[in-house]
């Protein structure tokens, strides 16, 4: 670290002050980028080439700083625009992930809606099956946390507000994901239910079609070795001869 003269502390040329605050924002704020570079990926399964981009970004806006011969006010423009960067690598993901939750929420909803609530009433298996109003109270709290993240984003501002905005915005896929966790999960029982019926009653058949094959096999030797049985059977049965 040097400083001309009589002047401020240098980096490679930089304002030291600069160069810490560049580097506080990386130190900062970087985690949280992978953090929700995370969830996009593994829970959401979406490539998160967007977010990537962005911390690229970051890292050449730093590279634009050290250049020898930049005047102040670019240097200084170059932290404003990795500041809006790592903003948008930390709380875009989280967008992306909720929006493509939200999709699955529909169909899940749907089916849902079709297969398990019709039962509720009727089994035991699916009393604790959350019913509609019970879906719309939450999915109503999950849409007011997408909405205070929504809000925080448009300010543009890197402070508090911001800040919580992205922990609405994790709440809110936090507890869709919970949510359609759950109604599949009733989904799954009613598949399987249904599953088990069908086996059964492809079982009972089989059985029945089994003893059938048996005592048809027993009344055809029985006939071969005592032809008046069939003359019984017709009589039994008023069948012509």
């Amino acid at each position: 670290m040097s400083a001309p003269e009589g002047g401020p502390k240098q980096v490679l040329g930089v304002d030291s002050g600069l160069v810490e605050r560049f580097l506080l924002l990386i130190r900062d704020n970087y985690q949280a980028a992978e953090r929700a570079i995370f969830v996009l990926e593994e829970r959401a399964g979406i490539l998160s080439t967007a977010a990537l981009t962005n911390l690229r970004d970051v890292l050449s806006h730093l590279s634009s700083m050290l250049e020898k011969g930049a005047s102040e006010e670019k240097r200084a423009a170059q932290l404003a625009s990795a500041e809006e960067h790592m903003r948008r690598a930390i709380f875009d993901p989280y967008a992306i992930a909720l929006g493509q939750l939200r999709k699955r929420h529909r169909e899940i909803l749907s089916e849902y809606c079709k297969r398990v609530l019709p039962q509720r009433a009727r089994k035991n298996s699916f009393k604790d099956a959350p019913d509609e109003g019970a879906i719309r109270t939450r999915w109503e709290e999950i849409v007011q946390l997408a909405q205070d993240g929504r809000n925080a984003k448009g300010r543009n501002l890197w402070d508090q507000p911001w800040e919580d905005g992205v922990a609405s915005y994790v709440k809110a896929f936090d507890r869709l994901s919970t949510l359609n966790d759950e109604l599949s999960g009733f989904i799954s029982n009613h598949r399987g239910e249904r599953q088990r019926r069908h086996q059964t009653a492809f079982n009972v058949a089989s059985i029945v079609g089994t003893v059938g094959t048996i005592v048809f096999g027993i009344l055809s030797v029985w006939m071969v070795a005592d032809p008046t049985l069939v003359t019984t059977i017709r009589a039994f049965f008023a069948l012509p001869r």
